[in-house]
Formats: C-alpha cells, sequence, structure tokens
C-alpha cells in the first residue's frame, strides 16, 4: 500500500491500539488465571473496554475503529484457549503461555473488517482511514480476514479467500520428505537440497548484519552514560538498517521454502510422509545450533501443511530415532516405509550392482 502522511499516522495508531488491547486481555487473563477463577470470555472484556472508553482517560481508543480493539481481544482469548487445551491434553500441539507484544519485536499489525472494506481498482477504503492506493488490484469476491501489517519498509493488506477444493486424479505415488541439520531436506528418491543460507548471496548480507551489529555495540557503549541513549537519532538509524537487514534475510529464506514446496506439490503425490528429528535435542546435541536456527524449517511445514491442504495431498508427520536403518549405505536413498530397530534399508538397485 501507499499511505499518504495522514494515513500513515492513523495506520500508526491503529497499530498502537492494537497491541495495547492484546496486551491488557493478556494482563487480565494473568490475574484471572493465578487467582484461579473462570476463563473471561471475550465478550466480557470488550463490554468493559466499552466502558473504559468514556472515560477521558481512555478516549484515545474512539480515534481507531472499534473492530481493531475487539479482534485484538478475540486473539488474545483465542491464545489462552489454544494454552489451556495443550495443558488438559485436548490438543497434541505445544503451545507457550501467551506472551505480552513487545513495540520492537513485536509484528506490527491490525485486523480491518471485511464487510466494511471496499475495493475500486488500485484503492481500498479502510475504516477511519480512506482511500490508500495500491500496487495491484484484489477481488471483491469472498474476502476473510483482512490484516494491514507493516515490514519495517512497506504496508501491506493481506486478505484470505475462500476456494473450492480442486479434484485430481490418484497415481498411488508416496513421497517421503527428511528434514536433519546437515542438509536441510532429501526426499525419499535420493534427492538433497543445498541450504539457502550457504549461498554467497545470503554469507554476504549477513556479513553486512555483523558490521551493523558491531557499529550499534560502539555506539551504545558511547551513549551508556546518557540515560536516553536510545532516543539519539545516530542509534535510531543505526536499528532502521538492521531491522532492514532482518526483513531481506527473512524473505530471502521464505521465498526459498516457498520454491520448494511448490515443486514438491507439483510432482502431484497422493500421500507425503515428513520425518523430522526433535529439534530441540539437535540443538542441544550439535555444536551448529545456530545454522540449524536458520533454517527455519518451522516455516517449511507450515507453508507444505496449507499447500497440500490446497491440493488435497494427505499429509502425515512421523519421528525417525535412528536414521541409519532407513538410510541405503551407498546411495543414502530413504525408505520411509519400514518400521523396526532391527531392520536395515540396502536398496535393490545398489545390491544388485555390487
Amino acid at each position: 500500500m501507499f499511505p499518504t502522511a495522514s494515513q500513515e499516522v492513523k495506520l500508526w495508531q491503529s497499530v498502537g491500539t492494537a497491541r495495547w488491547v492484546y496486551n491488557y486481555t493478556i494482563c487480565m487473563q494473568r490475574i484471572n488465571y493465578r487467582f484461579g477463577q473462570q476463563f473471561i470470555s471475550d465478550n466480557g472484556i470488550r463490554k468493559h473496554l466499552t466502558k473504559m472508553k468514556k472515560r477521558p482517560k481512555y478516549e484515545w481508543l474512539n480515534l481507531v475503529s472499534n473492530n481493531v480493539a475487539k479482534q485484538a481481544v478475540k486473539d488474545a482469548c483465542g491464545a489462552y484457549r489454544k494454552w489451556f487445551n495443550t495443558l488438559d491434553g485436548t490438543s497434541n500441539l505445544y503451545v507457550e503461555m501467551p506472551k505480552y507484544k513487545v513495540r520492537n519485536k513485536s509484528r506490527l499489525s491490525f485486523y480491518n473488517d471485511s464487510t466494511r472494506l471496499k475495493i475500486k481498482g488500485k484503492s481500498i477504503l479502510l475504516e477511519k482511514i480512506g482511500w490508500v492506493r495500491t500496487k495491484e488490484v484484489l477481488s471483491n469476491k469472498n474476502i476473510v480476514n483482512p490484516r494491514i501489517s507493516f515490514d519495517g519498509k512497506y504496508w501491506y493488506i493481506a486478505v484470505s479467500y475462500k476456494i473450492e477444493k480442486t479434484v485430481r486424479s490418484t497415481n498411488n505415488h508416496v513421497l517421503g520428505i527428511y528434514l536433519n541439520g546437515q542438509y536441510p531436506i532429501a526426499f525419499s528418491t535420493g534427492e538433497k537440497y543445498t541450504s539457502i543460507n550457504e549461498s554467497e548471496k545470503v554469507k554476504k548480507i549477513e556479513r553486512r548484519l555483523c558490521r551493523i551489529q558491531k557499529q550499534l555495540d560502539r555506539k551504545l557503549k558511547i551513549e551508556s552514560n546518557r540515560k536516553a541513549y536510545e532516543q539519539g537519532k545516530n542509534v535510531k538509524k543505526i536499528l532502521s538498517q538492521r531491522k532492514l537487514v532482518y526483513r531481506k534475510l527473512s524473505n530471502i529464506r521464505e521465498n526459498y521454502w516457498h520454491q520448494i514446496t511448490s515443486e514438491i506439490i507439483k510432482r502431484n503425490p497422493d500421500k507425503i510422509v515428513l520425518s523430522s528429528v526433535c529439534i530441540k535435542k539437535l540443538l542441544s546435541e550439535n555444536n551448529q545450533s545456530n545454522a540449524i536456527l536458520k533454517e527455519r524449517f518451522y516455516e517449511f511445514k507450515r507453508q507444505l501443511y496449507y499447500k497440500c491442504e490446497r491440493a488435497d495431498i494427505l499429509i502425515v508427520e512421523v519421528n525417525m530415532n535412528s536414521t541409519a536403518d532407513f538410510c541405503c549405505s551407498k546411495c543414502q536413498t530413504i525408505n520411509f516405509g519400514i518400521r523396526g530397530k532391527n531392520n536395515r534399508f540396502i536398496r535393490l538397485k545398489c545390491q544388485e550392482s555390487r
């Protein structure tokens, strides 16, 4: 999006209001949980916020749309429900206790009501902001959950569309995928993909990030005697440069996983078996823990799951305790079909060639 100066001020007000309401909801839920009381529903908190808006101290909440605060309360209560489901065992996913959003570290975004979102050419109408120019023309059919966000350089609007599932032909093909710390991804057919972090482009950006971090450390060391050293113009400039470098690295890694997952979906398998090791255990045993974190395996799983759901492909995730029993000792082809610790896999073609 390309907002004007006055529109950008209103966008920042909406972002700040969404973060404050989210943190306020988290605070109320923590106090309530500490004293052993029942979970506060989002309707109860929203009624309380409506009364707060009438006070002179919280009149600034009326500067933005009501749906911004409403959805922030829903997001916070939804995060608490996921955590409670983890505690009582109703969900298999491990979710930590919701944390507060920090201004410099959290994602800068807010919600806009889909029913009040209007699109006309390369312009969109946002609540209490007005018509904002966009780079692309958005479709106005079946829009769900529009979110406006800022990534440090540009403003974006992300929308979801309701689409029908495609019916595809079956071919009884099963594709196995293995994740570990040596090479980021390997297929059961023997194909392996190198890490994007080993490319010269990423290494060059990381060296630049190291120089910026050293420059920031020197500046903070010089201005450490001042009380408000973070308010200096030079420090703000270096922090903005570092944020843009992090943004560039994140986009490169995310785009790399998009390319791999798209290639997997184009193979049109009936079933995908995703085998991965415990990342926490791998980080504790491996000296290259920083390199493993840079691979962003969670982003790969997230993209693969939603693309498989859209393409009607079954995906199953299993854990491998001993990868040596599943790999051919000659060509390193992986067989995901065998089970048992005493069964060792040797590829038939390799056995005939010996």
